[in-house]
């Protein structure tokens, strides 16, 4: 049987299967409407922030991270459609899409029908 080893200690599939169950998934990516705000009565040093809209199978309140020039390049409220997963760390859960990542800026309309289509709210 396979094992890994760590500190000389031998652990065989069935240990690292156990040790994976109790690790959040991180690598599920998923396609959402972001919107832009200004945070008000929040600590944070970003003119405008991300949060993702209601509907989606995610906290509204969830905080993006992602490229600071796609939100430099629309003003408050715009919204986007964002490829992003859920990352918890060290206790704080938020979204994030890489700097790089590609967005598509859609309009009311548009993410309205996304998330009836993809999310059937």
């Amino acid at each position: 049987m396979p094992s890994f080893c760590n500190n000389n200690r031998q652990f065989g599939w069935e240990d690292a299967s156990r040790v994976l169950t109790l690790l959040p998934e991180r690598s599920h990516r998923m396609e959402i409407i972001v919107e832009t705000y200004v945070p008000t009565g929040e600590p944070s040093s970003a003119g405008l922030r991300v949060r993702p809209l209601p509907g989606q199978g995610v906290d509204p309140k969830l905080k993006v991270e992602c490229s600071r020039s796609m939100r430099r390049q629309y003003p408050a409220g715009s919204l986007f459609l964002l490829t992003v997963k859920q990352i918890d760390r060290e206790g704080t859960q938020f979204l994030y899409a890489h700097h790089a990542a590609p967005f598509q800026h859609v309009s009311r309309e548009e993410a309205k029908r996304f998330i009836s289509t993809m999310f059937g709210a």
